[in-house]
């Protein structure tokens, strides 16, 4: 029995040390929290302090500049808006019809029959603008037009928007072929 109460009063003080070591490590663990929340918080309020200072000179600065756009709008020059209408005509003689890029890059004809080939060879195409200036170009030799395809002759100006080599014939693809007129920069434009 004397035994027994050795164990147990070595127990009970094993325990209350034990007690006291978890109370302490407890408190540490609760100031270093303590300490750590007060930091979060300063920092917190150093942040909102910055915030409404930011806040507040970018409402003086939208003042000052209203103030600067409204004084600077009245003095403005009134821009005039010019509009134009561009035409874009298609004639056609017989089963070949013939169309200008607006922007006067290229003339295209377009072969609308089903099955016929027709030799343009030495054909002419001219273009007439307000009847003061005439745009025009001969078809070289052999040149048949096989039908539903198309046929361009570009502008030297049209040659540089659509990067095509600057010699006189070129065939690109099996529905379209293509000439350039060397002699002229733009076929006009249309308005």
């Amino acid at each position: 029995m004397e035994k027994m109460k050795i164990e147990i009063q070595n127990a009970l003080k094993y325990q209350q040390t034990e007690i006291l070591t978890s109370n302490q490590t407890l408190n540490l663990e609760s100031e270093q929290i303590q300490k750590s929340y007060s930091e979060k918080k300063e920092f917190l309020a150093k942040q909102e302090a910055t915030y409404y200072n930011l806040e507040s000179e970018l409402e003086s600065i939208q003042i000052q500049n209203q103030q600067v756009i409204v004084s600077s709008s009245s003095s403005l020059p009134i821009e005039s808006i010019t509009k134009r209408k561009l035409f874009v005509k298609i004639k056609n003689k017989g089963s070949i019809s013939i169309k200008c890029s607006p922007d006067g890059t290229f003339i295209s004809l377009f072969n609308q029959s089903i099955n016929e080939h027709i030799n343009i060879s030495k054909w002419i195409i001219k273009r007439n603008l307000d009847s003061n200036f005439e745009y025009q170009y001969t078809l070289p030799d052999q040149v048949l037009f096989e039908a539903g395809r198309e046929l361009r002759i570009y502008a030297k100006q049209g040659v540089q928007c659509n990067e095509i080599p600057l010699f006189g014939r070129c065939i690109l693809s099996s529905l379209r072929q293509e000439f350039i007129n060397n002699d002229i920069g733009s076929w006009g434009m249309s308005y």
